[in-house]
């Protein structure tokens, strides 16, 4: 490996170049939890999006029922959460959420408030239009319980810096 290779591999962590705005923050309304059983990867189940309402400096409208929130428990103690749901904005457009992530027991190193981490990376489908900036820039969310076991609320991160 060359010296030029190994000094770019070794440079200090610059990791402080990303910063995160809110973009919008998501409450989520959830159905009976559908437990799916046992898989050949783990215990599946579903927590069926019923409703609810969004808002952010630049964006506010509805959640359409009919959503699904899956997730699967793996045997390392790991759950993946793949949640599939729309958004209908103000203006009547119609935006499409695939917010995959994880939930774990936090580490000492997560610095989290409740003992947990759950970290999602939403990746949006939006009409062009005055909201097809979503579809364009990359975002981290994170779920927080609200309310009692059916209402979550989802906060979602525009990342930025380069």
């Amino acid at each position: 490996m060359s010296q030029h290779i190994e000094k770019a591999l070794m440079a200090p962590d610059d990791s402080g170049r990303f910063q995160v705005e809110l973009a919008f923050r998501v409450y989520v309304e959830l159905g009976p939890t559908e437990d799916m059983g046992k898989t050949h990867d783990g215990c599946r189940k579903n927590y069926p999006i019923t409703g609810g309402y969004f808002k952010g400096p630049n964006i506010s409208g509805v959640v359409i029922p009919g959503g699904a929130d899956v997730s699967l428990e793996r045997n390392d103690g790991v759950a993946e959460i793949g949640a599939v749901y729309r958004l209908k904005a103000d203006n009547g457009q119609i935006i499409l959420i695939d917010n995959q992530g994880i939930w774990r027991s936090a580490q000492p190193e997560d610095g989290s408030k409740d003992g947990h981490y759950l970290r999602t990376n939403p990746k949006f489908i939006a009409p062009e239009g005055p909201h097809d900036w979503l579809n364009k820039s990359m975002f981290i969310g994170t779920v927080d319980d609200f309310e009692g076991e059916n209402t979550l609320i989802v906060s979602m991160y525009r990342v930025s810096g380069s």
